[in-house]
Parts: C-alpha cells; structure tokens; sequence
C-alpha cells in the first residue's frame, strides 16, 4: 500500500471567521493487498469527520493538522488498485466574529427582538455566552439577552445564536377581562361582577417608580371607575420585571367578612343601598298621548294621581329620575311562620314610612319585603326578614294619597 499527496493543502474560502481547507490523495493497493481494496477498510484508514485532518502523507500513512478539522471524506475508485482521496475541513480564526448581519423582528407580544449568531472558539465559549438579561451591546442601547442556542460544529468552535429583546418602558405584555355573575339585587335585577388582570414588563431601573399600592385607580388599562385589588412582582432578571397586576370595578360585590357569617343575629342590621331610576308616566304627570303622537293635558288628573307630592301638573315624565334603594335586613328568632304578623304590618301601615334606615333619617316608601327561614352558626333556626326602601328623588316628597292603594 502507499499513500501520495496529489493536491497540498490548500484555503478554497474563508466564511465567517472559518477558513475552508481541502487536500487530496491517491491510494495505491499493491496486488498482495488483497484484502486492502474493500472500501469499509479504506474508509477505516481515512478516519472520519471531526478528526484532524490529513495534510501530508509519509510512511505510507497520513501526516495531520490538529488545527483543521475534517469536515468531508469522499473516495472515489479510479482502479481496481487505485483510489483518490479527498478531504475537506474548517481551520477556526480563533477570534469570535459575527456571522452575518443582525436581524430584527416583532414577537407576539410586539417587543422587538434582534438576533445575530457567531462563531465562537471553543476555549473562549464559556466567557462568551451572555446570560439572560445581560446588555445586548451589539443590539444597541436598551436591548437585553433573552435567549441563547449553542450548536457545537466541532471541537475547535461553536455557533451561538442570541435573541435579544428590547426593553426600555413599562409595556402590557398579556391582558385579560372577566365577568361573573353574582345573583340578583333586591329588585332582581341582574347582578355581575367585572374583574381584570394584566401582566407588565418593566425595565428593573423602574420598578419602584411603576409599582402602583392596592385601591389606586386602574381605569387607565382597566374598565371604568375599576381599582387596583392585587399586585404581584417577578423578578426575571438583572433587566426586567413581571409585573401581574388584577383590577376589579368598584360596583363588584365585596362581602364583609366571611360569606357565611351568621354571628350575633340578635343584634345585626345589613344595609345594603344600590341606585336606580325611577319614571312618572305621562298619565301620573297629568298628560295623555293623541293619536298623532302628541301630548295634551288629561282634564280628568289630579295631584293624587301622581306618585309626588305636587299642585299642578309635571312636566318631567318618561325621564329617569335617581333614587336610592335601600335593603334593611333584620333577624328574628324563630321560624318565618311566627313572624307573619311583621309582614303584615309592613303591608297594612302607611306606605311611607318616615325614620331612619340605618342612620339615614327620612321619609321612604315601602318598596319591597321579604322573609326567610335561616340557621346560625349554633344551628338555632331564625327568620331573616328583608324590607326595601326607596328614597325620593331629589328635592321631592312621596304622595302617601298615591301609594296607599298601590
């Protein structure tokens, strides 16, 4: 057997702080080597891909660069005794250089990304490989390491791959609303409660001038008349911060202490006050409708007709009017079926009641009552017993003559 050199080593192309290498030899397999003319056996003697790579030939074997890595073997039969060898291979330059231009992009949470890959020697790749949230200098200013993929092409150096995101102002990254219904309000109204919930990502050098305190306004990223009720910081690196912040609007129904509290029922009052509109029809007021769509004074009207007091006829039907409702909840002792007598009274008193509900003191119509078997927290059965009031609209008085047959 002996090996030539037909070709000396020589660079084809330099790509990326690599240089190309390529060699190529002939293989003569004398006829007593029999056995030397099977390819598996000739590929063995080759050797294979990340090995040094084979520059020169002396005692008939090959001579190599440790500094080249073999990067192609192809043999080719020329004869039945002799064969050309070639060899390709990659010499690293031994600095880190940048393999081609950075690339820029928008994620899904519309952050700009930039990206660039290098070539790294391997004896420096452990001081190169940035760290996430370290500053990207190569992005420009406000950029920082999100993530980094290493591809190890042989033993000499490796490609590493870095993304990084811009981050230099305090930005909405996810958001997400909520409703839930609550049940129905003393009028049965459909009742629901609003929530939301938001996710920032803030710069590390503005965190505490960004982080808000439970109960401030959120209607800014928030719906409406909405409040800050929870606030949860992240830190993710050296650059950033998650920052999970939760609104909830402020007509939601916050219970005070526990849902099923049912202490001290003796001597408990629940208020509970919503607004509502309140309309005087055209009738009430002392109009009637034409057949042409017209209003025209109804002659048969008089002031005990309309639902406030007044001496003449109103002129501000069908409009909303705000009132106050009040549920006032008492407890009793007992089953519903021994506290009748409480309902009646309700029903067969004057409609207005002049007093305090809670600690407001007026003249309020008799809305609404209700009544219900409960236990408490002993296991003793009570009656609750619920009766709405409603406030007259401003500046006005209820006509007692009006809702006693109502």
């Amino acid at each position: 057997m002996k090996i030539i050199l037909t070709s000396p080593p020589e660079i084809i192309r330099k790509n990326s702080g690599q240089e190309l290498w390529h060699t190529s030899f002939q293989l003569y397999i004398s006829p007593q080597d029999t056995t030397e003319n099977d390819i598996t056996a000739i590929l063995e003697l080759c050797g294979t891909t990340g090995e040094p790579m084979p520059v020169d030939a002396e005692n008939n074997s090959f001579v190599r660069d440790n500094s080249v890595i073999v990067a192609t073997i192809n043999v080719k039969p020329e004869s039945d005794r002799v064969f050309n060898l070639e060899f390709s291979g990659v010499r690293s330059s031994g600095k880190i250089i940048r393999s081609g231009p950075v690339t820029t992009s928008i994620d899904t949470n519309n952050s700009k990304i930039k990206s660039a890959a290098f070539y790294v020697p391997s004896e420096q790749l452990d001081g190169f490989l940035p760290k996430p949230g370290e500053p990207a200098e190569w992005a420009g200013e406000g950029f920082y390491c999100d993530t980094v993929k290493v591809i190890q092409n042989n033993k000499f150096d490796a490609k590493v791959i870095i993304s990084a995101r811009e981050i230099i102002t305090p930005k909405i990254i996810t958001f997400t609303d909520a409703e839930t219904h609550t049940g129905y309000d003393t009028l049965g109204i459909r009742r629901s409660d609003l929530k939301w919930k938001s996710i920032w990502s803030v710069p590390a050098g503005m965190i505490s001038e960004f982080l808000p305190q439970c109960g401030d306004d959120a209607s800014e990223w928030a719906g409406q008349q909405s409040f800050i009720s929870n606030i949860k910081a992240e830190k993710k690196s050296d650059a950033e911060y998650l920052v999970t912040l939760e609104a909830d609007s402020i007509f939601n129904s916050f219970p005070i202490g526990s849902l099923d509290d049912r202490s001290n029922l003796k001597s408990r009052v629940d208020i509970e006050a919503v607004y509502s509109d309140f309309y005087i029809s055209p009738a009430e007021a002392g109009y009637c409708m034409l057949d042409d769509g017209s209003m025209t004074v109804y002659n048969f009207w008089s002031p005990d007709q309309c639902p406030i007091v007044t001496s003449n006829r109103i002129s501000y039907y069908n409009r909303p009017l705000k009132t106050m409702l009040v549920a006032e909840t008492r407890y009793y002792r007992g089953s519903t079926g021994e506290h009748l007598n409480l309902i009646a009274e309700w029903n067969d008193n004057n409609p207005i009641f002049s007093g305090k509900v809670g600690k407001y003191d007026a003249k309020w119509l008799k809305q609404d009552i209700k009544a219900e078997n409960i236990t408490d927290n002993q296991g003793d059965v009570w009656t609750r017993i619920e009766r709405i009031y409603r406030h007259p609209p401003a500046g006005l008085q209820w006509n007692s003559k009006y809702w006693m047959w109502r």
